[in-house]
C-alpha cells in the first residue's frame, strides 16, 4: 500500500527551480502535480533527481513540461525506483507566477 512522503502547495516564482521533497528511503516514488492554476503563457516543469552510483552530483531521470491552460490537470510521474537519494522540485519556466499543489507517494 504506498505511503506519502510529503504533500503541500508552492508559490513559485518564474526562473527559480523550487525543491519539494528529497529522500534517501530506499523505495518507489512518484510525484503528483496539479496544474490547474496554469493559464495561458504559463508553462511549468517537474523534475526528478537521483544520485546514481560514480555521480558527483544529482541526475535528472524524470521531466515533464506542462504549457498553458491543462485540459487533463493532473500529472503523474512514472515510478522511479531509489536507493540512493532522490530529489523531487518544480520549475516555471514563464506566465504568471502560480501557486501549485503537489504530492509524493511511496509504493
Amino acid at each position: 500500500m504506498p505511503t506519502q512522503l510529503a504533500k503541500g502547495s508552492t508559490a513559485l516564482t518564474v526562473g527559480t527551480e523550487a525543491t519539494l521533497a528529497a529522500e534517501t528511503a530506499n523505495g518507489t516514488y512518484v510525484m503528483f502535480v496539479d496544474g490547474s492554476p496554469l493559464a495561458p503563457g504559463d508553462q511549468l516543469e517537474a523534475r526528478i533527481y537521483t544520485e546514481e552510483a560514480g555521480e558527483v552530483a544529482p541526475v535528472m531521470v524524470f521531466r515533464v513540461t506542462m504549457s498553458g491552460a491543462q485540459n487533463t490537470p493532473a500529472m503523474l510521474s512514472i515510478p522511479i525506483p531509489n536507493t540512493t537519494t532522490i530529489k523531487f522540485t518544480l520549475l516555471q519556466l514563464a506566465g504568471t507566477p502560480r501557486t501549485i499543489s503537489w504530492a509524493i507517494d511511496i509504493l
